[in-house]
């Protein structure tokens, strides 16, 4: 379901187990990594960027200053 809202990874690092790392960039200084268990279950997620910002979908988007 992520990837059906926020479109591909710009980069999806997998483990042995199945679980995964999807990771979103928008512009050089937003990124935001979900982590995700082998069932496919969000288990964590982090948001790195004074230039995230959500658009009106709740996707990733790079705002400058």
């Amino acid at each position: 379901m992520l990837e059906d809202h926020w479109g591909a990874p710009t980069e999806k690092q997998e483990a042995e187990d199945g679980s995964f790392q999807a990771i979103f960039r928008a512009g050089e200084d937003c990124t935001a990594t979900f982590n995700v268990d082998a069932a496919g279950i969000i288990t964590s997620h982090e948001f790195v960027g004074q230039s995230c910002r959500f658009d009106a979908y709740n996707r990733l988007k790079n705002v400058e200053h």
